[in-house]
């Protein structure tokens, strides 16, 4: 099942109301999506959001068949219709074999975000063995989805960290995952995880501050060796993580705390670059 919304929706190029949601919304796979997070209004990052959803498009041979702009303003115009600001909005394109264009869904889907205890404190995580099948694809994957959920509400966590057949680190089942070590950034290799416009983000803000950053393997069961850690996306941003199984970290990391402001820094500019347009 899709994730349901209450406020109007876009299904191809008309608007319904949300009260036909369940009844217009079909699943066929694979199915193409993005979540893009409203600030202020604004969706942030959108031009990184739309470069991968074309890449997603082309690793399974499928052709985005409108433009940045166009997919800015069908996001503004929804947004404003229904006097939205601050929600994370689902973009999913599917039905790929019966449509050449495929079906163009776009709605708001209930949106939480981390708390500024959750900021300050960290929050709990624990490993889960699973891969994805095409990580470098946003394609749903609901089995996927419905058992890290299903393990994360068990376990009271904040997210499952996917452990590989090799017994190596990949990412969060709805995020990305790095490490921290004596003032350097650790993150899986890019070839085994989705590459999170958020994670693209981070390792250009590392680059452009003299943050060294390492994509390599990560065995689970060296995790003790680095200070700190943290989850990273859409809607954490850049959250400590306290726990990883029976492993802590230091959620005070001076290097994480750094990264931390940084990103938000960059998401101010963004939203200055926005307004400058």
């Amino acid at each position: 099942m899709a994730d349901t919304t209450t406020c109007a929706f876009i299904f191809n190029n008309d608007t319904y109301e949300a009260k036909h949601f369940q009844e217009i919304y079909r699943k066929a796979d694979p199915s193409l999506y993005e979540v893009i997070r409203l600030v202020e209004g604004r969706p942030l990052f959108l031009e990184e959001h739309y470069e991968r959803l074309v890449k997603s498009g082309k690793s399974i041979g499928f052709t985005i068949g409108f433009s940045l702009e166009e997919l800015r303003e069908r996001i503004l115009s929804l947004a404003s219709s229904q006097g939205i600001e601050n929600q994370n909005v689902k973009l999913v394109i599917n039905n790929l074999k019966e449509n050449p264009q495929g079906d163009f869904y776009l709605y708001f889907i209930p949106s939480s975000y981390p708390t500024p205890e959750m900021y300050r404190d960290g929050v709990d995580t624990d490993l889960f063995r699973a891969m994805r099948e095409n990580p470098q694809a946003k394609i749903i994957n609901q089995s996927l989805r419905d058992a890290t959920n299903a393990f994360i509400a068990e376990k009271s966590l904040f997210e499952a960290v996917l452990v590989n057949d090799d017994g190596e680190i990949t990412e969060g089942s709805r995020s990305n995952i790095a490490f921290v070590k004596n003032g350097e950034i650790y993150t899986s290799p890019a070839a085994g995880v989705l590459l999170g416009v958020t994670r693209q983000r981070i390792l250009r803000i590392c680059g452009e501050n003299a943050i060294p950053v390492h994509e390599v393997p990560i065995k689970a069961d060296s995790i003790s060796e680095f200070s700190g850690a943290f989850v990273c996306g859409t809607s954490p941003k850049i959250l400590p993580i306290r726990r990883m199984g029976e492993v802590s970290f230091d959620v005070s990391d001076p290097t994480l705390r750094r990264l931390m402001r940084l990103y938000d820094d960059e998401m101010k500019e963004s939203f200055s670059s926005y307004d400058r347009k």
